[in-house]
């Protein structure tokens, strides 16, 4: 089985459904605030804006 960098697999974390990040993620135990505040913290770090907040 191949290693998958980590960088990678943030980027196919923000090709999915949000909803889907949350599930597998967060497994529903966290506020969907926190759940937002994790998904705008991986797409500063890849440089994209978050779905839903200003450009």
């Amino acid at each position: 089985m191949a290693v998958v960098p980590q960088t990678e697999v943030f980027e196919r974390m923000l090709s999915e459904n949000d909803t889907e990040v949350y599930d597998w993620f967060m497994e529903r135990t966290s506020a969907p605030e926190e759940y937002l505040d994790l998904v705008f913290k991986i797409r500063e770090f890849h440089g994209k804006q978050p779905i839903g907040f200003p450009q």
